[in-house]
């Protein structure tokens, strides 16, 4: 899990996000380190524009020790001593940004570089994050910036809505200098946004034979500001519901991977990589959530004006207008939209099982359970050749619910109905 601590800054770095100056609640922190503790394999990551700068930074590093979390801070050193003496003293995890020398003034390079050996001194755990934010850009600059670490880990993290084109021309102007670092006994991560399809044969094959990691695209829960999540960094254009909604992390990971599902595999943007043999191999996941996501978005920009137009405000136009509006709700999980369009599909078309099945699947999401409970029953109703589907759907739910009694009502209602369609058919 993640947590934007704070859209507050010292320099204007690339990949800076949430312009307006916004602190996370500490209530919301809290609502966050309850569901993190569940799942102590999973890092809790402090993120931000810079995170150290956040004014309740010292309460938050507590909450963590209550909860017996060690997290992880990232940050680019650019604080108040005050800070880094706090920092010191709480012991969390340190993941050190580094950006080109050329974005950074002469003294904040030099802040920067003393903070690092301050941290190193007090011997916290260090690990480093280089933001490769430019294709043409050279950043052999690191392999001098290492060279004082024997051992170290490396994340290299890059722009995930660039182009392949761009991608492909990053990895080949720093393809060599992966390497040196590789042999030199650092740690090399790719971060997500790397696809394999980026990378030269050559080069690919180095890496896999050097033992380097690729993290693959998938959800990091990142807590927004506002208390809303979202599936990670790149992807706040796009929020899921308030932290607030979910009652355990079980349950968080789960609505998240249901999102992430219907966009990696429904989303046209993707059918290139259908037929990608690193695809197939699970070694990469495709296009990036963030792309798939904008291209979502856009297609919703295109159809709203449709809704203006004579032709589509009756029938089956309008109908399927609708209709194409609600599966992007649900690929994008925006439930409330979903309700919206297909309350008015019921309207002109109630006696469609598939609306009421869908119908009953977002008001589960957004806890009108009865509503969705009456909604799959009209749908078992009006399928008469498989009743049971949308019945055995409810009661997955209310297991999931932990609603065991009505789950147990539910199943032996089932076993009569089927009972009775195998004594019909005799």
């Amino acid at each position: 899990m993640e947590l934007f601590l704070t859209s507050r800054k010292r320099c204007d770095f690339p990949f800076i996000q949430l312009s307006d100056p916004v602190d996370l609640p500490i209530s919301i922190v809290n609502m966050a380190l309850g569901l993190a503790e569940e799942d102590k394999k999973r890092p809790l990551i402090l993120v931000g524009n810079e995170p150290a700068l956040h004014p309740d930074l010292e309460q938050i590093l507590t909450q963590c020790a209550k909860h017996s979390i060690q997290p992880v801070l990232e940050t680019n050193g650019l604080f108040s001593e005050s800070v880094k003496q706090l920092i010191i003293q709480k012991r969390p995890v340190i993941s050190w940004r580094i950006y080109r020398p050329e974005l950074y003034s002469k003294e904040d390079l030099e802040e920067s570089a003393q903070t690092l050996q301050d941290f190193l001194k007090a011997r916290l755990q260090i690990q480093f994050v280089l933001y490769m934010d430019d294709p043409n850009a050279d950043y052999s600059f690191i392999e001098k910036r290492l060279d004082i670490f024997e051992h170290c880990l490396l994340l290299l993290r890059t722009n995930c809505m660039f182009s392949i084109k761009n991608m492909q021309t990053l990895v080949k102007n720093n393809a060599e200098m992966i390497k040196n670092l590789a042999i030199g006994g650092k740690d090399i991560v790719f971060d997500c946004h790397f696809m394999p399809c980026a990378f030269e044969d050559a080069t690919f094959g180095m890496i896999y034979k050097l033992g380097l990691q690729r993290v693959g695209c998938s959800p990091h829960l990142l807590v927004m500001p506002n208390g809303h999540m979202a599936h990670c960094r790149f992807m706040t254009i796009v929020q899921g519901p308030h932290v607030s909604t979910f009652k355990s992390h079980a349950q968080l990971i789960k609505y998240y991977y249901d999102v992430f599902r219907q966009m990696q595999v429904t989303v046209p943007e993707n059918t290139p990589c259908m037929n990608c043999i690193t695809r197939k191999a699970n070694l990469c996941t495709g296009f990036n959530m963030a792309t798939k996501a904008t291209a979502l978005l856009n297609e919703k920009e295109k159809l709203m004006p449709l809704f203006e137009q004579e032709e589509y405000a009756e029938g089956e136009k309008h109908i399927k207008l609708l209709w194409n509006m609600a599966t992007i709700g649900i690929k994008l999980g925006f439930h409330n939209d979903v309700i919206e369009c297909l309350e008015e599909v019921r309207r002109l078309t109630p006696e469609d099982p598939k609306v009421h099945y869908w119908l009953a699947t977002s008001y589960w999401e957004v806890e009108r359970r009865s509503e969705a409970e009456e909604e799959f029953r009209k749908c078992s109703r009006l399928t008469p050749s498989n009743p049971v589907a949308a019945l055995a759907e409810l009661h997955k739910r209310f297991v999931e619910n932990g609603n065991t009694i009505r789950a147990h009502m539910l199943a032996e209602e089932i076993k009569k109905l089927i009972a009775n369609m195998q004594a019909a058919s005799k």
